[in-house]
């Protein structure tokens, strides 16, 4: 996609401007571009910059430049190690306190709809777009407690052919 290749253009145009920040001359040989891609890597993990920066780079020039596709071992292997050295960390998420903190300040402000579709969204773990498609006619109120909701665009309808179901059991949300 477009967004892809701007992306693998900006890593290698930061790649070229580290080589004339670091003085390095340009590489005359696959070996020599190894090497700096190589140590533009090893700079990149000891700045503790992100490691997309990294797989886009390599991407950027076995794309632009297909002759690299097979000529960057070291750099490749370079990139493997970084990747598995680094601990991935998942992010936190958001407790039903603070879910509820958030949409009741969003009610507070003015945006009810916005703080029920929050609410809605946490609680039936839909997708944004389901959400957004969802109409009045597919929301079923059963109960004080009970609702159920029908996703007919939801990623398992269009794939089964069959609308989707969420059963909400929650009297403060229903």
């Amino acid at each position: 996609t477009k967004l892809t290749e701007t992306r693998y253009k900006n890593a290698v145009s930061r790649f070229f401007e580290w080589r004339r920040s670091a003085e390095f001359a340009s590489a005359a040989t696959f070996a020599e571009l190894d090497f700096q891609l190589s140590e533009f890597i090893n700079y990149l993990y000891q700045d503790e910059r992100p490691t997309g920066w990294v797989g886009d780079c390599l991407a950027g020039f076995k794309r632009f430049y297909r002759a690299c596709r097979r000529n960057l071992e070291t750099a490749g292997a370079y990139c493997k190690n970084w990747l598995k050295a680094t601990k991935r960390i998942q992010a936190w998420p958001l407790s039903p306190a603070m879910v509820q903190a958030m949409a009741s300040y969003l009610m507070l402000a003015g945006q009810r709809r916005l703080g029920v579709g929050l609410l809605l969204c946490f609680t039936g773990l839909l997708r944004v777009g389901e959400l957004i498609e969802l109409r009045l006619h597919e929301i079923n109120y059963i109960k004080d407690d009970w609702a159920v909701l029908i996703l007919p665009d939801s990623k398992g309808a269009k794939r089964g052919g069959k609308p989707e179901f969420v059963v909400i059991r929650d009297v403060a949300i229903v």
